[in-house]
């Protein structure tokens, strides 16, 4: 699936994961929008394995603590399925996520003023969760039970002319997805 929609966003080839950046990601996708392509996609892999943030991004984060202490937390973190300091590893993660959100912002601006933003549809969802010791579970491995904190992930969709919007608690999945996605733009879905 991850080459497919690759070869159909019209971005470019890009390396596998996790080698490219969230900023790097939102970049190509904005040079992306200057053309008139009908679907880009991108993974954005800075809140995958291994925390690593490489920048500070939350002025209130105060991440004291040394890349070899962090290299070691994510050691015990994927190789021991636990973590004698699991808050730190957490706050790591954390900043990471808020990274991600002010690039997503930023792209949602950037869109806004080409005026790229109204007619589009954009999803944005998780491919996974990430257990911090839920349930005795770390990390998000396929032999881990299915805890919320894996299955419980985010999707956002944002209509073309902000159609349906709200705020919906019921559940979905992703699964889901492509027939919305169909539905929106008036074509049969092949499974």
């Amino acid at each position: 699936v991850y080459y497919t929609l690759q070869s159909l966003s019209g971005t470019g080839d890009w390396p596998s994961f996790p080698s490219i950046p969230t900023e790097e990601v939102k970049n190509k996708l904005l040079d992306a929008s200057e053309r008139p392509s009908l679907f880009y996609w991108a993974h954005f892999m800075d809140p995958h394995y291994p925390f690593t943030p490489k920048k500070i991004t939350d002025r209130n984060c105060h991440l004291d603590f040394s890349p070899s202490e962090l290299s070691r937390l994510n050691k015990q973190f994927i190789d021991d399925g636990e973590c004698d300091d699991i808050g730190k590893l957490t706050a790591v993660y954390n900043n990471i996520i808020r990274y991600l959100d002010r690039q997503l912002l930023d792209l949602f601006e950037t869109l806004q003023a080409r005026n790229r933003y109204d007619d589009s549809m954009i999803v944005i969802c998780g491919d996974h969760g990430e257990a911090f010791g839920e349930e005795g579970v770390y990390g998000h491995g396929w032999r881990s039970k299915p805890i919320d904190a894996l299955v419980d992930i985010p999707l956002l969709i944002k209509f073309p002319k902000s159609a349906y919007s709200g705020r919906y608690s019921h559940r979905v999945q992703q699964i889901d997805i492509l027939p919305t996605v169909a539905q929106v733009l008036y074509v049969e879905p092949e499974y």
